[in-house]
Order: C-alpha cells, then structure tokens, then sequence
C-alpha cells in the first residue's frame, strides 16, 4: 500500500511539474500575443492604410486612392524609360 501511495505521489509531482511548464509556456504565448497586438495597433495608428479597407475613413480612402494613382504613374513612366534607355 505505500509503494503504492508513493509511486501515485511520483506521478502526480510529475504532472505537476508538466502542467506548470505549460501554463508557463501558455502566459508566455499570450503576453506575446497582446505585444503583437499592441504593435499591430501601433503600426494602424502610424500606417493607417495597413488598416482594412472596411476600417477607413473616407479621407483616408481618398489619400490612399491618391498615392496609388501616383504610384500607377511613376510605375508607368519607369517602364517607358527602361524600354526606351533599357538597351542602351
């Protein structure tokens, strides 16, 4: 009877010890969790056009409808000038 009591206490010190390995891993996890959250609001705040599109405001809709027409223009003026002085 008490090699069995012990051999039970072995194995529940041994769970023990498993299951606060987890749980530490696990608040691990979720404090990086809510860091990476914290940066992804950061960098919305910062960078609004990384919001989704369902998220923005009419203002910013028309900036970034603004930068893209640019950036479809500069993209369009650089092929013309690499297919013209690309061979040279």
């Amino acid at each position: 009877m008490v090699k069995k009591n012990l051999g039970r206490q072995k194995v529940e010190m041994v769970l023990n010890m498993e299951l606060t390995q987890l749980m530490s891993q696990l608040e691990d996890k979720r404090k990086h969790g809510e860091e990476l959250n914290q940066m992804n609001k950061e960098n919305q705040q910062q960078y609004r056009w990384q919001a989704p599109v369902e998220e923005l405001d009419l203002s910013t809709l028309k900036q970034l409808k603004s930068a893209m027409e640019g950036l479809k223009k500069n993209m369009f003026y650089m092929g013309e000038f690499i297919r013209r002085w690309g061979d040279s």
